[in-house]
């Protein structure tokens, strides 16, 4: 898995997911480079126009879940590819993060953040493979549904000289 930061934009828009890079909401940076990694912010789910919002009553929502953690993995991506250096390529995800915004009663955390595992597999490939933390809490950010930060390694290629 190389994955250019053309390629994955490329991926997510054909799989329906045609997203602009993600704007600090606040005093931070959406995605930053250190050393071979690059350490993305949570990332809200968000939509054109709007968060994916309400909190999770039960386990009969988990559309509503797995929607919005594939909207957080996908802002995650592009973030990600928008700090990506000129040559540079993703060559593993190593940790996802994922926090649903739930009451007690719903406990499908794990299904939910499958569908974001799913989706990053899709867009960096199928040997995609990472740690991951799926964390119920009573609140986020504009009442999101999800919320979820990464961490990549990438690395530069070489260049060709002539």
């Amino acid at each position: 898995m190389k994955v250019s930061r053309e390629q994955m934009i490329q991926r997510l828009r054909e799989l329906g997911y045609d997203m602009c890079v993600p704007v600090a909401q606040g005093r931070y940076m959406p995605a930053q480079i250190s050393g071979d990694l690059i350490y993305t912010a949570g990332q809200l789910s968000r939509f054109d126009g709007g968060v994916l919002s309400g909190r999770l009553v039960d386990d009969k929502e988990i559309a509503s879940a797995i929607r919005a953690a594939e909207l957080c993995a996908g802002r995650c991506l592009v973030a990600a590819a928008s700090v990506l250096p000129e040559r540079g390529r993703i060559v593993g995800l190593l940790q996802m993060r994922g926090f649903l915004n739930a009451s007690d009663a719903f406990t499908a955390h794990s299904r939910a953040l499958d569908a974001a595992s799913t989706l990053c597999e899709e867009v960096l490939g199928s040997d995609c493979q990472f740690v991951r933390t799926a964390i119920g809490v009573a609140g986020l950010p504009a009442n999101g549904t999800c919320e979820m930060e990464c961490i990549f390694r990438y690395e530069k290629l070489a260049s060709v000289s002539l």
